[in-house]
């Protein structure tokens, strides 16, 4: 299945999720919007030779939620996401740093079990939550070469990034949500390195992101 007709998919999917909120009083849904910091922490044969900093990106999409009367439930969301990857490397050992162009752009689908705290007095006004899941993080575009010097290189990743997210919230007045989450990163998300015409295997170079992201949602 290529991307348009998964995009296609997941947006059906979402307005069924919206439909059935009307007829189901324990679903919600609405836009969302937040920012993330992203870093890979990479490791491998040539790990050493690339370090990553700190870098911000943003997420913008439409959330899904269904809660049972006992405050325990699941969100759905379909994300388009922003991750600046910024690496250095020294692969010639002269600290030239050289920046690998990495995909930035992403649909991000996050999947969370979520437990609503209700405190009696003030539960109408604000109430805590807790939230974890995995999500997939699907690479839109491709990965772009650079020089090292006078021999061209590229690092390709992997088409899927997978993180599981762990998290808490608040929600005031039944709608607006609050949330912050880390996202630890579960598979190598590099499929190869190109140097001068002669692929890599990925053991040669692994990296794993991780993120915290910060998102606000109002539900409806």
């Amino acid at each position: 299945m290529n991307m348009k007709k998964t995009l296609a998919l997941l947006l059906v999917v979402t307005m069924g999720l919206g439909y059935a909120a009307q007829v189901q009083a324990g679903f919600k849904i609405g836009p969302r919007i937040g920012l993330n910091v992203n870093k890979l922490s990479t490791s491998g044969k040539i790990g050493d030779l690339f370090d990553s900093s700190n870098n911000c990106g943003f997420t913008v999409g439409v959330q899904a939620e269904y809660m049972t009367p006992i405050s325990l439930g699941v969100d759905l969301s379909l994300m388009y996401t922003y991750m600046d990857y910024q690496v250095e490397e020294d692969m010639t050992g002269t600290n030239q740093n050289m920046h690998p162009k990495f995909a930035k752009n992403f649909i991000e689908i996050p999947l969370n079990i979520k437990y609503k705290i209700g405190i009696p007095v003030v539960k109408k006004i604000f109430s805590p939550y807790v939230f974890t899941g995995p999500s997939v993080a699907l690479k839109l575009g491709k990965d772009k070469g650079y020089n090292m010097g006078s021999i061209n290189a590229k690092t390709n990743t992997k088409t899927a990034q997978w993180v599981w997210n762990l998290g808490i919230g608040l929600e005031f007045i039944n709608h607006l949500q609050i949330g912050a989450s880390y996202g630890f990163g579960m598979n190598n998300i590099v499929k190869d390195f190109e140097v001068a015409g002669t692929t890599l295997q990925t053991g040669e170079v692994k990296a794993k992101t991780g993120y915290w992201t910060v998102t606000a949602a109002w539900l409806f």
